[in-house]
């Protein structure tokens, strides 16, 4: 279960590589918003599903 707010854009290019839009989400309560990516390939808050020490954030 996830205690974020999760992310639902889909049009997104790092939607299937951000946790917070592949993160399982809580059964009786979660928190949605809307992330802006605006130009750029992820928002300022993007977490990485599987995060590396050497490349973390890959589009920043």
């Amino acid at each position: 279960m996830a205690d974020i707010a999760m992310c639902e854009k889909k049009d997104c290019p790092s939607f299937k590589e951000c946790y917070r839009a592949q993160a399982v989400k809580s059964e009786y309560r979660q928190s949605y918003m809307n992330f802006d990516n605006g130009t750029e390939s992820c928002c300022d808050d993007y977490i990485p599903v599987k995060p590396t020490w050497k490349n973390q954030f890959p589009c920043l």
